[in-house]
C-alpha cells in the first residue's frame, strides 16, 4: 500500500476540493449527532441514516456551486463525481472497506471508464471517501481511498481539515431534559381545635 496523492493518481482529485467536501461532511454528521437523543429512543442505525441522507443532500446542493462537483447516482446507492471521477462514500475504517461500499453499478462504471480512458491502470481501481468516527459519531478524520473491487488497497490519503468549520464535541453526558411541573398548591395550615381550647383551661 501507498501514501499517493489522489491528484497524483488524477489530477482533477485536487487537495482543495477534498478538503471542501470532508469538512461539509464533518459538519453534516456534527449536526446529526446534535440531534440525536437516545433517551427518546434514536438509536445509531437511526443516526446513520439521518447522517448518510444528510450528507447526500449536502453534495447535491452543493453541486450548484461548485462546476467540479457533480452527482452520478442520486440513489441510497449515491454515487458523485469529482472533475468526472467518480467517488462513493461510507461510514468505516479505511483499511477495511466492506465489500457493499466496493460494488459498482452502471452509472459508476460508464464514469470510471470516461475518467480514466487515457489511464489504462485507473480502470481497476475504485475511489471511497471513508469516514471514520467516534463512539458518539462525530468525524474523527476522513480518508481517500483507492481500492479494489476485490478490497485491495492500492494507497491512502489522510484529508487535512481546515479550521473554516467548527466541530465541538460535548465532554460530557448529555442531561435529559427537566419535566415541567404544575406549581404547588399551598393551603393554610389546619389549626386543631381540641388543643386550642384545652390551652385555653
Amino acid at each position: 500500500m501507498h501514501d499517493c496523492k489522489p491528484w497524483e493518481t488524477h489530477n482533477e482529485l485536487q487537495e482543495d476540493r477534498l478538503v471542501i467536501l470532508a469538512n461539509m461532511i464533518a459538519q453534516v454528521r456534527h449536526e446529526a449527532v446534535l440531534m440525536h437523543e437516545p433517551s427518546k429512543g434514536d438509536t445509531n442505525w437511526g443516526l446513520g441514516c439521518r447522517a448518510h441522507e444528510r450528507t447526500c443532500h449536502a453534495i447535491k446542493e452543493a453541486s450548484d456551486y461548485h462546476p467540479w462537483l457533480d452527482v452520478i447516482d442520486p440513489s441510497l446507492h449515491f454515487v458523485f463525481s469529482i472533475g468526472g471521477v467518480p467517488i462513493r462514500f461510507y461510514k468505516g475504517e479505511a483499511e477495511s472497506p466492506n465489500p457493499r461500499h466496493l460494488s459498482r453499478r452502471y452509472p459508476e462504471i460508464e464514469a470510471q471508464q470516461t475518467a480514466f480512458a487515457f489511464f489504462h491502470e485507473g480502470k481497476e481501481w475504485l475511489w471511497r471517501m471513508a469516514i471514520e468516527t467516534d463512539i458518539d459519531g462525530e468525524v474523527m478524520r476522513i480518508v481517500m481511498v483507492q481500492v479494489s473491487e476485490s478490497g485491495d488497497i492500492k494507497s491512502t490519503w489522510t484529508i487535512p481539515m481546515s479550521g473554516n468549520v467548527s466541530i465541538i464535541t460535548p465532554i460530557h453526558q448529555r442531561q435529559r431534559e427537566g419535566v415541567d411541573l404544575e406549581p404547588p398548591v399551598i393551603v393554610p395550615r389546619r389549626v386543631d381545635t381540641t388543643e386550642t381550647n384545652a390551652g385555653n383551661e
